[in-house]
């Protein structure tokens, strides 16, 4: 199945001379896009120092809901990091006035307003997969108007576990999830066909990132080479949205579930 992507080819911090038009088309229509060469190499080596800093001098400080680790004696089996916007003030910067800015706010046809930074990777020979989901559900956002920029630090293919998505079916709203236990992703949808027609692997390069909304479905497998997957992603939903109450209530009492019966609490990570 094609991929429909854009290059970029502009080299400043500036929105990049894409096609917008076109490249707004593609995202709404399929609910994603890829975006190649999104940043330069230059911006990847200083994202990667930048979270290579953040790991050695900010992680210990923090609580283990906000770093994820499979084995919290071991600094090599980090998995997730959560909101570092909130406890980094470069990355607070970066999140709130970096390139994706205005073209997100040109994606969702809407204010940005952030929802979180987070960093994944996917260890080597990593057994863990992420579960089919939409991150709408996790933001509980009335309307849903929302988006998110996964930018590749690593080469990124199938055998180190890439992301797939599956074509369009932003379109079909948001659909009921169920609690998963899967560190980092507590809720999934049990039921999605994987395999399916509209399934698309997205291989990339440091620098390339994928823009995708937050109703579309996505998910990835596990990883059969000794290669890491390392990414940063932007979360943002829509300026005129408010939140769900109910639903994020709902949300929260089952992630805190979920966090409890595998002993992860809010106690620092270097404790």
């Amino acid at each position: 199945m094609q991929i429909v992507t854009v290059m970029s080819t502009q080299h400043d911090t500036a929105l990049p001379d894409f096609q917008l038009g076109s490249l707004r088309d593609t995202f709404e229509r399929d609910g994603f896009v890829i975006i190649r060469n999104l940043f330069r190499e230059d911006e990847v080596n200083e994202l990667r120092s930048q979270v290579d800093r953040y790991v050695r001098d900010v992680v210990p400080t923090l609580p283990k809901t906000a770093a994820f680790f499979d084995d919290y004696s071991k600094p090599e089996t980090l998995r997730k990091m959560q909101s570092l916007d909130k406890h980094d003030d470069w990355f607070k910067g970066f999140m709130s006035e970096g390139k994706h800015v205005p073209l997100l706010e040109y994606f969702i046809r809407d204010g940005f307003v952030p929802q979180g930074l987070e960093w994944f990777n996917k260890l080597p020979y990593d057994k863990n997969f992420t579960p089919a989901h939409q991150d709408g559900f996790y933001w509980c956002r009335k309307p849903m108007i929302g988006c998110s920029l996964w930018i590749a630090l690593d080469s990124v293919d199938e055998s180190n576990a890439c992301l797939y998505y599956a074509r369009g079916s932003h379109k079909l709203g948001i659909m009921p999830h169920v609690s998963s236990n899967v560190l980092g992703f507590s809720q999934g949808l049990p039921d999605w066909d994987m395999k399916g027609p509209d399934a698309v692997a997205c291989i990339m390069e440091p620098g390339d990132a994928i823009a995708h909304s937050a109703e579309v479905v996505h998910w990835s497998g596990v990883s059969t080479t000794d290669r890491s997957r390392r990414a940063l992603a932007t979360f943002c939903y829509g300026a005129s949205t408010v939140r769900d109450e109910v639903a994020f209530a709902r949300y929260k009492a089952s992630l805190q579930a979920q966090l409890a019966a595998q002993d992860i609490d809010g106690k620092p990570v270097g404790t």
